[in-house]
Protein backbone atom coordinates (compact mmCIF):
# COMPACT_ATOMS: atom_id res chain seq x y z
CA UNK A 1 0.00 0.00 0.00
CA UNK A 2 2.83 2.27 0.73
CA UNK A 3 5.09 1.17 -2.94
CA UNK A 4 5.12 4.56 -4.30
CA UNK A 5 6.28 6.03 -0.46
CA UNK A 6 9.22 3.80 -0.25
CA UNK A 7 9.80 3.86 -3.77
CA UNK A 8 10.87 7.27 -4.25
CA UNK A 9 12.53 7.54 -0.79
CA UNK A 10 15.35 4.75 -1.44
CA UNK A 11 16.08 5.52 -4.66
CA UNK A 12 16.35 9.48 -3.42
CA UNK A 13 18.88 7.78 -1.23
CA UNK A 14 20.60 6.01 -3.95
CA UNK A 15 19.53 2.76 -2.87
CA UNK A 16 17.57 0.10 -6.28
CA UNK A 17 14.40 -0.74 -4.20
CA UNK A 18 13.62 -5.28 -4.84
CA UNK A 19 9.71 -5.98 -3.36
CA UNK A 20 9.65 -8.71 -2.04
CA UNK A 21 5.62 -9.73 -2.13
CA UNK A 22 4.39 -12.84 0.04
CA UNK A 23 1.57 -14.86 -1.03
CA UNK A 24 -0.57 -16.66 0.97
CA UNK A 25 -3.78 -18.82 0.35
CA UNK A 26 -6.83 -16.26 0.40
CA UNK A 27 -8.74 -19.13 2.28
CA UNK A 28 -5.92 -19.44 4.98
CA UNK A 29 -5.90 -15.22 5.00
CA UNK A 30 -9.74 -15.20 5.37
CA UNK A 31 -9.75 -17.57 8.05
CA UNK A 32 -6.88 -16.01 10.28
CA UNK A 33 -9.69 -12.96 10.04
CA UNK A 34 -12.49 -14.45 10.96
CA UNK A 35 -11.09 -16.33 13.92
CA UNK A 36 -10.27 -13.17 15.46
CA UNK A 37 -13.66 -11.65 14.58
CA UNK A 38 -12.85 -8.71 12.46
CA UNK A 39 -14.63 -9.95 8.56
CA UNK A 40 -16.66 -12.29 6.81
CA UNK A 41 -14.83 -14.70 4.91
CA UNK A 42 -16.38 -12.82 2.43
CA UNK A 43 -14.88 -9.63 3.02
CA UNK A 44 -11.97 -11.29 4.19
CA UNK A 45 -11.46 -12.47 0.61
CA UNK A 46 -12.05 -9.38 -1.14
CA UNK A 47 -9.91 -7.26 0.77
CA UNK A 48 -6.90 -10.18 0.70
CA UNK A 49 -8.08 -9.99 -3.37
CA UNK A 50 -7.65 -5.49 -3.41
CA UNK A 51 -4.32 -5.91 -1.52
CA UNK A 52 -2.64 -8.57 -3.84
CA UNK A 53 -4.22 -6.81 -7.20
CA UNK A 54 -2.77 -3.46 -5.95
CA UNK A 55 0.45 -4.51 -5.03
CA UNK A 56 0.89 -6.71 -7.87
CA UNK A 57 -0.22 -2.88 -9.94
CA UNK A 58 2.14 -1.10 -8.09
CA UNK A 59 5.06 -3.14 -8.77
CA UNK A 60 4.71 -3.84 -12.11
CA UNK A 61 7.95 -2.41 -13.88
CA UNK A 62 9.62 -2.82 -11.00
CA UNK A 63 12.42 -5.64 -9.80
CA UNK A 64 10.39 -7.56 -7.24
CA UNK A 65 9.94 -11.38 -6.63
CA UNK A 66 6.57 -13.54 -4.96
CA UNK A 67 7.53 -15.63 -2.66
CA UNK A 68 4.58 -18.32 -0.94
CA UNK A 69 3.90 -17.99 2.86
CA UNK A 70 4.09 -21.92 3.54
CA UNK A 71 7.22 -21.99 1.46
CA UNK A 72 8.65 -19.21 3.67
CA UNK A 73 7.71 -20.65 7.12
CA UNK A 74 8.97 -24.48 5.78
CA UNK A 75 12.64 -23.48 4.56
CA UNK A 76 12.79 -19.15 4.74
CA UNK A 77 16.51 -19.84 4.26
CA UNK A 78 16.14 -21.70 1.19
CA UNK A 79 13.52 -18.63 0.13
CA UNK A 80 15.75 -16.29 0.32
CA UNK A 81 18.51 -17.76 -1.18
Amino acid sequence: LMVRFWDEALRAEGRRPVYVIMVRHPLEVAASIVARGDASEATAVMAWTACMLAVERDTRGLARVFVNYDDLLDDWRGVLT
